[in-house]
């Protein structure tokens, strides 16, 4: 099944209905403060950022309205995307990055890279779309998405970008099956094996004559545009002497997703996607590792670290049959 999402392009009412608003509200106060001197301070504030607002209401409305053309334009079935008309654009990958400012406050880029020349398009066969995705987003936002798709450079839907995110046929596969701790009489043993979209396993923890601190970590490190991005997620903190965890970020569906120049954030895509933060999801461009860690109070801490690699699924051995 395929589903079209439109993500950081508000409707054309949402637009004016927030632009009036901001507006009425500012027009009240400065009626409230008339005669104080509140009023000339307020009145020197708005005399910077009235055309900022204006400025921020002309773009949306222009992205709403380009992106409504265009979806009047699709036809869109289980197999492929029609166009009504011929557009001109690029194929290429959109990259959208979330930082986080020291304030707390969250800002995000986004970048459309083109790897093909200016063609016209007509129709769109999904089989043959490369879906191939990448999502490394941590709790906070921060992170980036970097998704194949195509962007209209010419016409009255300029700047309106579709990119595609598809089921992988991927799995997390550990360089290690197992990753064992020791510390005298204390044992932790995690086994793990890859399935579709990750992987699954077991810990089992053997105690001593104290209580042991256990959990079982993801990390990844990629960086895009030069900007390094650090995400991690725990998997498991055991409490029992066997626990088991799977941990699996798959797409089971095709999405199209319609977006307008730098609208679309980190953030935004996660839940559009309706995904838990936090995500490390796709074809992980950079470093993967899992990381097990063992805390005695009073006494030690150990940790291990494995190297994950991402394997397609035809070309797993018998050894993990059971996941094909």
């Amino acid at each position: 099944m395929v589903k079209v999402i439109i993500a950081g392009v508000p409707p054309k009412n949402i637009v004016y209905i927030k632009f009036t608003t901001i507006i009425s509200f500012l027009v009240v106060l400065l009626a409230l403060t008339y005669g104080q001197k509140l009023f000339y301070d307020l009145l020197c504030v708005l005399v910077f950022l009235i055309p900022l607002l204006t400025m921020n209401f002309i773009k949306s409305v222009k992205a709403s309205k380009a992106v409504k053309k265009f979806l009047k334009d699709c036809i869109i079935s289980d197999k492929e995307l029609k166009l009504k008309r011929e557009y001109r654009v690029k194929w290429g990958v959109l990259e959208t990055l979330g930082h986080r400012t020291l304030s707390g406050l969250y800002s995000h880029d986004t970048f459309f890279i083109p790897n093909s020349n200016t063609i016209r398009l007509r129709k769109v066969e999904l089989n043959n779309v490369d879906g191939d995705f990448c999502i490394v987003i941590s709790k906070m936002g921060t992170g980036a998405a970097l998704l194949s798709g195509f962007k209209i450079f010419e016409g009255e839907c300029k700047g309106v970008t579709v990119v595609f995110v598809k089921p992988q046929n991927i799995a997390y596969k550990p360089v290690e099956d197992g990753i064992i701790l020791k510390y005298r009489e204390y044992v932790v043993e995690a086994s793990i094996k890859p399935c579709r979209g990750g992987f699954q396993g077991s810990v089992y923890v053997y105690e001593g004559d104290k209580k042991l601190y256990v959990k079982l970590i993801l990390n990844c490190m990629i960086k895009v545009e030069n900007s390094v991005f650090k995400n991690k997620i725990v998997l498991v903190r055991p409490k029992n002497f066997l626990e088991k965890f799977n941990y699996n970020a798959d797409i089971n569906e095709t999405y199209i997703i319609v977006t307008y120049e730098k609208n679309i954030s980190p953030i935004a895509l996660a839940k559009k996607l309706k995904l838990k933060l936090p995500l490390i999801a796709g074809n992980v461009k950079g470093k993967l590792t899992l990381e097990l860690t063992m805390k005695i109070p009073f006494r030690k801490k150990l940790t291990k670290r494995t190297a994950v690699k991402i394997i397609k699924l035809k070309t797993l051995t018998s050894e993990y049959s059971y996941i094909l």
